[in-house]
């Protein structure tokens, strides 16, 4: 686990299992290493393990982009190793917002996106073991807020999306082509020419002996997805999921990320923006391609006056995590329902999809001193007034579950089930 902070540093956690506790409280995070070569707040990282050679070495390397412009790459070859200083790469006068790590398709080299304040997306890949810049991409017409990599499992390319302050999510297809696309150039160096570039890649012989051979990328725009009202602050790819059988059959030269053979990488994007929306991004024709789309969209009517800044999907993909600017969280499930159900109205569940997104109670709590507390005269709820400029309502909620079994004896009958807890229903925002 990685964590920047203001205090210039980055941190570098490792889980431990605590023998005196088993189970799920027995875990805990230990710091393993402390990162500093900042001279200003650590504002983004990124990170990736590769594994080199006949005898798989892991290698992990982590990229920190810091407001002082520099962007520090740390390197550590070996999991019980320490990370070092590989190299920095300076921005100038410039910022990096958001970065991400992959691999270029077919290979086994790094390529690390950065989304800049200058507007473009700028990807380094490495070379003689630094950082070079390769392309630097026009679209965006504002700062860059984030960038994110998925490997689409059909082609083996990369798909690179990126969201700004422009109100726009783009992405764009990293592919490899057996010759140079430009029709010129000799391949022997790293080269800036239109969106393409060519690079020397490791591949091993048969012999075992890692040789250099020339692979050409092209880069090229895939989608421009429009439907947020204001600033978009963050890009995240569904989770890899898993499916029956190998990821790609025997004899099947499909680049592939990992020798995971049975992950599978979905092709649906989760975007969140200052407009109080997270929208659920999919191919109009399903797997097999098309135009994107907006599946799904969720958010939030009034309340808080700051937007999203940020949401990430849960682990199997099927909830979607918002956090905003007060402090609060919005959580979504997936809720998938029987064909044969009806919502209310009549209307069959084919005609509106198989699936509900819908609400689900979260943690909260105020991040300011709380000032002053106040029950209801008759005892349902209370108010607290806080310091973080929020009056918050907190009270016990009961969802009720309604649902029918066939009793032979008297026919159907509808049953209800409670759940109960105390969460914090509902938050009122004010400002100076």
């Amino acid at each position: 686990l990685l964590s920047g902070s203001v205090d210039k540093s980055v941190r570098v956690w490792r889980r431990k299992e605590l023998e005196e506790r088993k189970g799920r409280d027995g875990v805990q995070f230990v710091c393993q290493q402390l990162l500093t070569s900042h001279t200003a707040p650590v504002t983004c990282l990124a990170a990736i393990c590769s594994a080199r050679g006949a005898a798989p070495v892991i290698n992990t390397l982590i990229a920190s982009g810091s407001s002082d412009s520099t962007v520090v790459i740390w390197q550590r070859e070996s999991y019980e190793g320490d990370f070092v200083c590989l190299q920095t790469l300076s921005f100038g006068r410039g910022f990096t917002m958001g970065m991400d790590f992959s691999f270029l398709p077919g290979s086994n080299e790094p390529v690390l996106a950065c989304g800049c304040d200058d507007t473009r997306v700028k990807l380094f890949v490495r070379r003689n073991k630094e950082f070079c810049l390769a392309l630097a991409l026009k679209g965006h017409e504002d700062w860059v807020r984030d960038v994110q990599f998925a490997q689409e499992d059909s082609t083996g390319d990369l798909l690179l999306a990126s969201c700004s302050q422009d109100t726009y999510v783009r992405l764009w297809r990293v592919s490899c082509k057996s010759v140079d696309p430009s029709g010129s150039g000799t391949g022997n160096e790293l080269r800036l020419e239109g969106n393409t570039f060519a690079h020397e890649c490791e591949s091993e012989s048969e012999g075992g002996f890692e040789t250099q051979r020339v692979k050409y990328y092209q880069v090229v725009p895939e989608a421009v997805l429009i439907g947020h009202e204001d600033w978009v602050y963050s890009v995240r790819w569904h989770p890899l999921v898993e499916v029956e059988g190998p990821a790609a059959a025997d004899g099947d030269d499909t680049p592939v990320l990992s020798s995971l053979w049975s992950l599978s990488q979905p092709m649906c994007l989760l975007s969140a923006s200052m407009d109080k929306t997270m929208v659920l991004w999919c191919p109009e024709g399903g797997p097999e391609g098309g135009a994107w789309v907006e599946q799904v969209r969720v958010g939030e009517v009034g309340g808080n006056l700051s937007g999203l800044y940020g949401a990430v999907f849960g682990p199997n993909g099927n909830s979607i995590l918002g956090h905003g600017y007060q402090g609060a969280f919005h959580l979504w499930r997936r809720r998938r329902r029987g064909a044969e159900n009806e919502f209310e109205g009549g209307v069959a569940e084919e005609q509106l999809g198989a699936e509900q997104w819908e609400p689900v109670e979260t943690i909260g709590g105020h991040f300011g001193a709380v000032q002053d507390v106040v029950w209801d005269p008759r005892g349902r709820f209370f108010l607290s007034a806080s310091a973080d400029q929020t009056t918050r309502l907190h009270a016990p909620w009961r969802r009720r579950h309604t649902h029918t079994r066939d009793d032979s004896s008297a026919g159907m009958k509808e049953e209800e089930e409670e759940e109960e807890g105390i969460v914090e229903q509902e938050q009122v925002s004010w400002h100076e």
